[in-house]
């Protein structure tokens, strides 16, 4: 005790780095598992919120272009009506819309128009055509220096409003121009950017957009754009309130977290087509992510900006990252904490253990067996052993016989020493496992190989299953190949000769299972009981023949059990037997004793 004391005195520093050091080192690893879990969260967290609005962003896509094509559907059908008649009148128009019931079906849609080509030299003449009852003073205006104007000649349904459009010159405003020369060059619809409509020109403010579909003479889209150009008859076209028209389709929508912009061209404050309701609250808090997504809009580019507030998420998720950070510190200091009380108790026991003064005697032969017989005993294996390689010279035969008898004779002292010295300290609790991680299918290709010599003698044929790639487990390697080596040694031994031995390792689980089996004498069901006991052999046809102590089973039992395995042995006599051993793959939470 005295030296136990002045050491610990004297190595307090080598002392604190052991009680530290691994607990510190815990703390880390599992502090920075903690950081990657949480970080992990987060960005969990942000790819659920980005995968919303993404959502929102398709289904506002989706809801704009079903909506529009509604509407360009309408439109073809205009030109359809013009495409029947020679000539469509305005009565006859007036019944068509009357027909659609715009007001009520078709929100955001402020009427359905048609637009007339009218060559600058016919102006006049046109004018006179158009002025009726319904429109006495039916005049085109502004008049422009162009070629060819574009009067609106229909709109309904009528009021004070579309009538201000009845007339209008659709050349003489450049976004319009653009769009009706798309639309009459690709004989495609068409919607013009953010525009003034006539009916709202008293607000000035840019508030519309118009949709064009174009109508030609001969009824049908021409192939060449110099036909198209020259055959235009006019065009089929519907203004449109933008907010009317977007609102109306986010009735459809759930907004809850969510907003919206939707821009025509460049995104700008002059080209904002709506805003919806909750947009600029959005906007303004700090916690809240966007994006944005470019449509073409009937040959016109659109722009949608989303925004979602990071509240779209659970609380409870939104809460995750912080309570993963907080769990995984107080852990990580707890198991720090944990493993620094275990080594420190530890150290005390060590440290309050006193040196035992008297060995009893069971002890003394022990260690007497073990330094006086083992090792002369192994230094005669060796000697016998390069004698047989024929590092000596060549034997003739009766040598080589000799030989190879103390050769087998020795290997039956050795073993029988082993064997009685492991059951001694097996049974007085004085073996513990020195546990490592180790390849199972290695040590048995090595155990193969140290018998090949016995297994060439018997002539049998030896079936080896053992996977490529290491089966790796945690366990003591000179304990596993004393067990491993018995029950195959057996298996060599009680099958006659030319027999077949195959053995097969796999990885099962958290488990490694080792089969071995053979074809040789069996064991009687009524003997299974004996198997495993200490000093029992079991009598059949070989037991004369072949030499042992009865204890093999009993040690390979024990160690597999001290190793949280476990044994089984199934026999038929006269057909064989087999033993499935059973070893965890993982390290187990105590290094076992025997």
């Amino acid at each position: 005790m005295f030296y136990v004391e002045k050491w610990h005195r004297d190595n307090k520093k080598e002392l604190a780095i052991i009680h530290i050091g691994p607990p510190f080192i815990v703390f880390l690893a599992f502090l920075g598992i903690t950081l990657w879990s949480w970080l992990d969260a987060k960005n969990s967290i942000k790819n659920t919120q980005n995968e919303i609005l993404s959502a929102h962003i398709h289904e506002t896509e989706t809801l704009i272009s079903n909506r529009l094509t509604t509407y360009e559907d309408i439109l073809r059908a205009g030109v359809g009506l013009f495409d029947s008649s020679n000539e469509v009148t305005r009565e006859e128009w007036k019944r068509f819309v009357d027909i659609l019931d715009i007001p009520n079906r078709y929100p955001g849609v402020i009427g359905v128009g048609y637009v007339k080509s009218v060559p600058a030299s016919q102006v006049s003449e046109h004018e006179r055509t158009y002025r009726d009852s319904t429109y006495p003073n039916y005049t085109i205006r502004p008049k422009t220096n162009d070629p060819v104007y574009l009067s609106v000649v229909y709109l309904e349904p009528r009021n004070p409003a579309n009538d201000r459009a009845i007339g209008f010159n659709a050349v003489s405003e450049k976004s319009r121009v653009e769009a009706l020369n798309r639309a009459r060059d690709t004989g495609s619809t068409t919607i013009t950017g953010l525009v003034t409509l006539v009916q709202d020109q008293e607000s000035n403010g840019k508030e519309g957009f118009l949709m064009f579909v174009p109508h030609y003479i001969n009824h049908t889209v021409q192939e060449a754009e110099a036909d198209r150009r020259k055959n235009l008859a006019g065009f089929v076209y519907a203004p449109f309130r933008s907010k009317d028209l977007i609102s109306e389709i986010t009735t459809q929508m759930n907004l809850e977290g969510y907003s919206f912009q939707v821009y025509s061209g460049e995104q700008n404050s002059e080209n904002l087509l709506y805003t919806s309701p909750e947009y600029n609250n959005i906007a303004r808090k700090s916690s809240k992510i966007e994006t944005t997504k470019e449509i073409m809009a009937n040959n016109q580019k659109w722009i949608i900006k989303g925004l979602v507030d990071t509240s779209i998420v659970t609380k409870s998720d939104n809460n995750r990252p912080l309570t993963i950070l907080w769990i995984g510190t107080v852990f990580s200091l707890f198991l720090a904490l944990f493993i620094y009380m275990l080594l420190l108790n530890r150290t005390r026991k060590i440290s309050s253990k006193e040196t035992e003064d008297i060995q009893n005697a069971k002890d003394e032969l022990l260690a007497l067996a073990s330094h006086q017989l083992r090792t002369p005993a192994t230094g005669v294996k060796q000697y016998l052993g390069l004698l047989r390689e024929g590092y000596a010279g060549a034997l003739n035969r009766d040598q080589r016989t000799y030989i190879n008898k103390a050769y087998e004779s020795n290997e039956r002292q050795l073993n029988t020493i082993n064997q009685m010295l492991f059951v001694a300290r097996s049974d007085a609790g004085k073996i513990k496992l020195t546990v490592r991680r180790m390849d199972i299918g290695e040590l048995v290709k090595d155990i193969l190989d140290e018998q090949k010599s016995m297994i060439a003698e018997k002539k049998h044929k030896i079936k080896i299953n053992i996977p490529d790639h290491p089966v790796d487990i945690y366990g003591d390697e000179q304990y596993l190949r004393m067990a491993l080596e018995n029950v195959i040694n057996n298996a060599i031994k009680y099958t006659e000769p030319g027999g077949k031995i195959s053995i097969n390792v796999e990885a099962a689980g958290n488990n490694v299972k080792i089969l071995i089996e053979d074809n040789g004498v069996g064991v009687n069901h009524a003997d299974l009981p004996l198997l495993f006991r200490k000093f029992s052999r079991i009598p059949n046809e070989l037991t004369s023949k072949v030499a042992g102590s009865g204890i093999g089973l009993y040690l390979t039992k024990s160690i597999i059990q001290a190793h949280n395995g476990s044994v089984s042995f199934e026999s038929i006599v006269n057909t064989g037997s087999s033993v499935t051993i059973t070893l965890p793959s993982k390290l187990p939470k105590e290094t076992g004793y025997l």
